[in-house]
């Protein structure tokens, strides 16, 4: 849990996926992105809490509008 807490806040700072990959010692950059990934997703997260928040919904989150013209 600390490694990847430690790559999350890594990324988040402005680091490279390249410079993260040496400090964790993985072999293989695929290995590496697996955290850049989930600070991705963590970041869409935390942008939709905040459209939420601030009064726009997120398209999928909208009613389907009615066609009141009868």
């Amino acid at each position: 849990m600390v490694r990847r807490t430690f790559a999350c806040h890594y990324l988040q700072n402005g680091a490279a996926v390249t410079d993260l990959q040496a400090i964790l010692g993985h072999s293989n950059l695929a290995t590496t992105q697996v955290y850049a990934r989930m600070f991705d997703e963590r970041m869409r997260a935390s942008i939709r809490a905040l459209d939420y928040g601030m009064g726009t919904t997120p398209k999928s989150a909208e009613p389907a509008k009615v066609n009141e013209a009868i």
